[in-house]
């Protein structure tokens, strides 16, 4: 009794603080719900009239912020006449505004695009980089703008900048690859095709929402078109060719099959064709099938990289590279002066990481014609990974002899300079490819050499123009 009596105290202290910690929460569940009540009135009037936007008293951004919101909710007809109020308050005098607002042009180009009208969106593309020449992130959308405008040399231009830079990313070897096709210059297009499918080009590469070099759209619109040439002239294997190169980016390997299968009843020479179709039996897992095609286009032509890229792959995803040696030490017997057979060689030890039969195998190249750049700047890589720097430079100085306005090789010989400190030389190259592919990593690198020259004002003046791709609004 005595112990139930002392605890009933606590207990109706217990059962009072529950009552008013229940009245607590009831009072402030409503408020806790008020913003996401308001949430959906606060985003409309964001975007109902200039002086909603963050930035208030900033109007062009208000109008800016207006637009996108039309944009995020898939109205891009009633964005666009927003887009063209905005740019038309764009006074050309100002640089400085119109280079703040730049990405301005990028967007409405992408209304454009989505609106089918892809001339006027290149217009647009074409002013944002020339307001933005350096910008990289934006190469994706604008090299699909352009080639969906029917602009491949451009397209092809701007997917260049961007493998300037990253060059094992595979979206911008597919988009080369259709805009060859359709340029007709089958030879360019299959070493693209080829390149794509080595990186693992997908259907993630073609999602819209990544702003990707080629949407399922893009390449939906290359097939209607490459159809439309081919209803016009059905006896042009041209079409098929192309037709079949789009198949397999959208990874519809049997069809992209009969295609090109139509464009070798054509013209039974093709091998372009033969090592496209080698690729798309390679993803069906059809290893026979592949490995004849790869036969019969190094039959027809025994000097295209191509076609021993694709063999290489085929005993790859077989499971057995090192059964690729024998075979192309057969091949070696029977065209023992084929340069593009020794580099096929050089690109097997690579992968086993030999780099002594490596570097051999290009000798022999260059043994066959002195002049074979790519077996020089093979070399020039090896030894650049093996720290050999002076042997690199050396390989890399060759090259350039051969090829005076390959920016890549400058690029290779700059950073050869600067890991052994003559940072000098290093500045020299670095300016030269500025002249030839101006790019941000080439800005960033220079000032970095500029830096450790002590010569701190050409380095910041560097990091700005290396900054300039950034091309956002703040």
């Amino acid at each position: 009794m005595n112990s139930w009596r002392s605890t009933l105290p606590s207990a109706v202290l217990t059962a009072f603080s529950l009552l008013l910690l229940a009245l607590l929460l009831l009072a402030l569940v409503p408020l806790a719900l008020l913003p996401l009540a308001l949430l959906p009135l606060v985003s409309e009037s964001a975007y109902a009239s200039p002086r909603g936007s963050a930035h208030g008293s900033d109007d062009k951004r208000a109008i800016f912020d207006k637009a996108m919101g039309y944009v995020y909710s898939n109205h891009n007809d009633a964005a666009l006449p927003v887009f063209n109020t905005l740019v038309q308050s764009l006074d050309k005098s100002d640089q400085a505004t119109r280079l703040k607002y730049a990405v301005v042009f990028l967007r409405r180009a992408r209304c454009l695009e989505k609106l089918g009208r892809y001339q006027a969106a290149a217009v647009d593309v074409k002013s944002f980089s020339a307001l933005q020449p350096l910008c990289r992130w934006s190469c994706g959308l604008s090299g699909r703008i352009l080639a969906e405008a029917q602009q491949f040399k451009d397209a092809i231009a701007t997917a260049d900048k961007y493998i300037f830079a990253i060059q094992n990313h595979a979206p911008p070897f597919a988009l080369r690859a259709a805009c060859y096709a359709a340029l007709a210059d089958y030879t360019a297009s299959t070493n693209n095709i080829t390149e794509a499918v080595k990186l693992n080009f997908n259907a993630h590469d073609r999602e819209i929402r990544l702003e990707p070099f080629c949407s399922d759209e893009t390449l939906e619109l290359f097939d209607k078109r490459f159809l439309a040439a081919n209803r016009k002239d059905p006896q042009a294997p041209g079409p098929y060719f192309g037709r079949g190169v789009i198949h397999l980016l959208q990874q519809q390997y049997k069809t992209g099959i009969e295609e090109l299968t139509a464009s070798l009843r054509l013209k039974p020479a093709f091998w372009q064709a033969q090592v496209v179709r080698a690729n798309c039996r390679l993803a069906m897992n059809d290893l026979k099938g592949a490995l004849k095609d790869i036969n019969s286009a190094i039959e027809i032509n025994p000097n295209e990289p191509a076609s021993y890229a694709t063999l290489e792959r085929y005993y790859l995803l077989s499971s057995n590279l090192d059964a690729i040696f024998p075979d192309l030490n057969l091949r070696l017997k029977q065209n023992p002066r084929s340069t593009a057979l020794w580099i096929a060689q050089a690109h097997a030890y690579a992968h086993l990481r030999d780099s002594t039969k490596e570097l051999d195998a290009y000798a022999k190249a260059l043994g066959i014609d002195h002049g074979c750049a790519d077996a020089v700047m093979g070399q020039g890589r090896v030894y650049q990974q093996l720290s050999e720097y002076t042997k690199a430079i050396d390989c890399f100085t060759s090259a350039i002899k051969l090829q005076p306005k390959n920016y890549e090789i400058y690029k290779e010989r700059a950073s050869c300079y600067f890991a052994v400190q003559d940072y000098k030389r290093a500045t020299s190259d670095l300016t030269k490819v500025i002249e030839l592919a101006p790019d941000p990593h080439a800005y960033s690198a220079r000032a970095q050499c500029y830096a450790s020259l002590g010569r701190l004002d050409f380095a910041e003046q560097d990091k700005q123009k290396a900054k300039q791709n950034e091309g956002q609004l703040d």
